[in-house]
């Protein structure tokens, strides 16, 4: 079990890591783990914690400057740049990435 930062709630989650618990950081932890210490709207999605419809409200509140500080909005999401790319040409895409995550298949890399 590991201890993340719910980015919304700002509230501390104990959650067993899953591969799709798991998010690249630009530079590796020391070791060479690679946990994020922030819910993304994909995690919250796949733990039942948001739905789908709800995106707008992270991207709002993104700009707004309420969650995600010093994230880019696709890290926030829990996007890989080309799954940031495809949700942005077709906004009904999300529900082929998160079924995709749903089904254990990993994210293009970023």
């Amino acid at each position: 079990m590991a201890k993340l930062r719910d980015s919304i709630n700002g509230a501390d989650t104990w959650v067993r890591l899953t591969p799709s618990l798991v998010c690249k950081r630009k530079k590796p932890l020391e070791g060479g783990s690679y946990v994020s210490n922030v819910m993304t709207f994909i995690d919250h999605c796949l733990a039942g914690a948001a739905t789908l419809d709800e995106i707008d409200d992270y991207v709002e509140r993104w700009h707004e400057g309420t969650i995600g500080h010093g994230m880019e909005l696709r890290e926030l999401l829990g996007m890989s740049k080309q799954e940031y790319v495809r949700w942005m040409q077709d906004p009904s895409a999300i529900e082929e990435i998160i079924a995709a995550r749903k089904n254990n298949f990993r994210p293009i890399k970023s």
